[in-house]
């Protein structure tokens, strides 16, 4: 079987390596100095444009990705494009960035309490789970001439940086399909003409370019970076967005920061992961176990060998063979596109509703996390010790994880739920769990099926699960299946029963 312990060794190497003033006339700028240079010179909203592209996930999504769209962000006048059947089209009021930076920052510098701050964002930010990439500030260009392609991008990012002094921008370069993945030369050679041109037309702003990202390294953003995105539609014609701080910050539960939203490393992660787990020492009965499952008589439990068999495997065969369920990745996932979500810390207190055969209790678990796994089905014993209290982190029932009754007092760091029932029914427990104050944070996958009122499961979310929460954000995992969304977020601060006016408890520890 194999040892939690081993798993952990692997997990936390691979997953967790994702101003003063000074005495001469010279003032360094401190990161709040800049903030507000960044976010509060009010001339940078009067040249963004209207025009907002939304990317979908896939072509069969489009219709669900409208629904979203037009009851979460509306009065867009959201609609297909012509180019592409996976492009939706909005015209989006500039305005409505400025309303929101002004009523967070007057915010902040009227309340010491930043929770509340971060409840108000919560309730303006939109989100909408089908999307895959958010391009607003969108211009469109239609044009053969590489030449006149570099020349625009240029303009637009000077034109922004004229007005918003960001500290760092990257640039994206995706198809109306799939992210731009030909080889170095073909990208490097749009990445360094644009470049060179910036040396001569503004190298303050061509020093401040984020060049790790030339080595199609994934890095988050940072917060007062600039995205500016190039999606093409065809040979001729395209999109050039500029995210700006405030513009990513209003749509920060939207824009990812890989590029057309494509978690295009998510195997290649995984692989280290596995790769490290079986480094350390790892018992010899889970190693045969995946040697029976392989069926190849050549193969021996000799550890180069797994090593081997994890390099040339599939994404599937990963799965297959080296984890309980496909769920597990969506968790691995989830961790690698949301880095400020708050994560599963040692010691933390989990319930897994719908466990078996038990990814996201194994998940939990490697986590060092304290886990309660409830599902009518067994899990999974080649991976997970239950039995005879082999794991003490461990404790399993086995009944239908509906009928579970929470302790009026008990309260869980975190809520999983992934059960085989309708999206409704995971929202009203999810509701209950809430109201009840018996979780902290929350993951739910959302299961749809043909014949599912996606409207009326939107309004639900936004109408009874949003004001119980200080950070709510759905999006439809790489991972997932077709018509599968994954609802997580963090539950709002109690009431401060002696001072209406605070509206949460003391609790800062959390990134959201």
């Amino acid at each position: 079987m194999i040892s939690n312990r081993v798993f952990l060794r692997g997990y936390c190497t691979v997953i967790n390596n994702i101003g003063t003033p000074n005495l001469s006339n010279f003032k360094v700028k401190d990161n709040k100095e800049i903030k507000l240079e960044v976010f509060q010179n009010p001339k940078q909203y009067h040249n963004i444009r209207s025009l907002i592209v939304v990317k979908g996930k896939q072509v069969q999504h489009r219709d669900l990705l409208l629904e979203q769209l037009r009851n979460n962000i509306p009065k867009c006048g959201w609609n297909t494009s012509k180019h592409s059947d996976n492009i939706i089209l909005g015209d989006f009021t500039p305005s409505r960035f400025k309303e929101f930076i002004d009523a967070s920052y007057v915010m902040n510098s009227e309340t010491q309490h930043k929770n509340i701050l971060r409840y108000q964002d919560n309730q303006s930010q939109p989100f909408s789970g089908f999307s895959k990439q958010v391009l607003p500030n969108c211009k469109h260009l239609q044009s053969k001439s590489h030449k006149e392609w570099v020349d625009e991008i240029c303009s637009q990012v000077i034109q922004a940086y004229m007005h918003c002094k960001f500290t760092k921008w990257r640039l994206q370069l995706m198809t109306s399909i799939a992210p731009i993945l030909e080889k170095r030369q073909n990208r490097g050679k749009i990445e360094d003409d644009i470049l060179d041109r910036l040396k001569v037309l503004n190298r303050p702003l061509q020093k401040l370019y984020n060049h790790a990202t030339k080595q199609n390294l994934v890095i988050p953003l940072e917060p007062t970076e600039t995205l500016v995105q190039v999606l093409f539609t065809n040979f001729d014609s395209g999109y050039i967005s500029v995210s700006t701080p405030p513009i990513r910050e209003y749509f920060s539960k939207m824009i990812s920061y890989y590029p057309a939203g494509q978690c295009i490393d998510l195997y290649d992660r995984l692989r280290r992961y596995l790769t490290m787990m079986y480094r350390e020492d790892t018992p010899l009965k889970s190693i045969q176990y995946i040697m029976d499952k392989v069926h190849n008589p050549y193969l021996t439990t000799d550890k180069n060998e797994i090593l081997e068999l994890i390099r040339v495997s599939t994404s599937n065969d990963l799965v297959k063979l080296f984890l309980p369920s496909k769920s597990f990745v969506k968790l691995f996932e989830l961790e690698l596109r949301y880095p400020l979500f708050a994560k599963m810390k040692k010691g933390e207190s989990v319930i897994d509703l719908g466990s078996s055969p038990g990814g996201w209790t194994l998940y939990a678990l490697l986590k060092e996390c304290k886990v309660v796994s409830i599902d009518k089905s067994p899990l999974d014993i080649n991976f997970l010790d239950y039995l005879d209290n082999g794991d003490p982190n461990l404790v399993f029932h086995q009944m239908d994880a509906q009928e579970y009754a929470v302790p009026d007092s008990t309260r869980f760091d975190w809520l999983l739920v992934d059960m085989k029932v309708s999206p409704m029914k995971s929202l009203q427990l999810l509701e209950k769990w809430l109201q009840n104050r018996h979780c902290k944070h929350f993951i739910v996958n959302l299961k749809l099926v043909s014949g599912d009122n996606t409207i009326q499961m939107d309004r639900y979310i936004k109408s009874s699960i949003l004001p119980l929460t200080r950070y709510l954000n759905c999006h439809c995992l790489d991972s997932n299946g077709e018509k599968e969304l994954t609802l997580f977020g963090t539950i709002n601060k109690r009431a401060h029963p002696e001072s209406p006016d605070l509206m949460f408890d003391n609790d800062d520890n959390d990134d959201y």
